[in-house]
């Protein structure tokens, strides 16, 4: 008997010093596409930003928020386009904190606003593309840790 539970204690460290397998389809799948989901952003918040910089839905003094929103969303979409080139690389995942942080917020507001009937349903569908990128970040970046962490256990 106490062979066994010693030969079982060995074998439970030793399962803890490998990286989980991820035994699901759907976190390997994050994990191949990130870069791809990067670009995506990226390529969404291009078309968001660059028409609120060179063409604002208002006139006069009033075009200036919306320029410098532009300018935000704008320079968001080439962060984004950064974080695809290597999303595992540090400075990729300090981006991708930012972003999930930032659209569930983004995705938040819109929906209140679109709640209180402030916004036309445009804004609501944009929250929600938005909130859809926060996810799959959040869960690439849930992913990732999980396996770094084995991987600084294993080097222990």
């Amino acid at each position: 008997m106490i062979d066994y539970m010693i030969q079982y204690k060995t074998q439970q460290t030793a399962n803890l010093n490998q990286p989980m397998s991820n035994s699901s389809s759907s976190s390997s799948f994050i994990a191949k596409h990130i870069g791809l989901v990067c670009a995506a952003t990226s390529i969404f918040n291009l078309g968001l930003g660059l028409p609120l910089i060179f063409n604002p839905p208002f006139e006069g003094i009033y075009n200036v928020q919306p320029r410098v929103n532009g300018v935000f969303i704008t320079l968001l979409g080439i962060a984004y386009g950064i974080a695809a080139r290597d999303p595992a690389s540090e400075s990729s995942r300090a981006i991708l904190i930012l972003a999930v942080a930032g659209k569930s917020l983004v995705a938040a507001v819109m929906a209140w606003h679109f709640w209180m009937g402030d916004v036309p349903v445009e804004y609501i569908v944009v929250g929600g593309i938005d909130l859809v990128f926060a996810t799959l970040f959040a869960w690439y970046l849930r992913d990732s840790a999980i396996t770094r962490g084995a991987k600084v256990s294993k080097k222990d």
